[in-house]
């Protein structure tokens, strides 16, 4: 099927002058990621987030590459869009936590992996990150609680 461009009296298939999804740019950026191409793959989960500033995925991967480069502050920012359209996910509040844990901010660290750990009990790696934050605690209620998620890792690392 054609179509017509009325300024330009050109024929285009129809779908050809879309703009892609935000899925699609996920898509894109998720295989040049596979690929090895981080540039390219955070240009896309950059256009995707553009194209739908809610889409979690593009924003957890594209927080997921900023905070391997180092840029905690920056990737904060992606997990917490990542969470707004999507309050229930364990693993982006994991997320968080290891951002906020990363720039010592160690009470919204424990927070986000509490969070985390309430959504999904067997994220091994929340209850091992609020086994260290709270093991640094001085209140006997924080060691004993310490303790427990330390357990829990165990188990679940097993």
């Amino acid at each position: 099927m054609t179509d017509v461009i009325p300024l330009l009296g050109l024929r285009a298939r129809r779908g050809c002058l879309r703009k892609p999804s935000a899925a699609a740019w996920f898509a894109r950026g998720h295989a040049a990621e596979i690929a090895g191409d981080v540039v390219r793959a955070r240009h896309a989960y950059g256009r995707s987030v553009a194209t739908d500033p809610l889409h979690r995925e593009s924003n957890t991967n594209l927080g997921r590459l900023l905070h391997a480069d180092g840029d905690a502050v920056a990737a904060e920012g992606y997990y917490r869009m990542a969470l707004l359209g999507h309050r229930r996910e364990a693993s982006s509040w994991f997320n968080l936590g290891v951002a906020l844990h990363d720039q010592e901010r160690h009470a919204e660290a424990i927070a986000a992996y509490e969070e985390a750990v309430t959504l999904d009990p067997a994220l091994a790696g929340a209850h091992f990150n609020l086994a260290l934050l709270l093991d640094g605690r001085p209140d006997v209620g924080s060691q004993r609680a310490a303790l427990r998620h330390l357990a829990a890792y165990r188990r679940l690392a097993r």
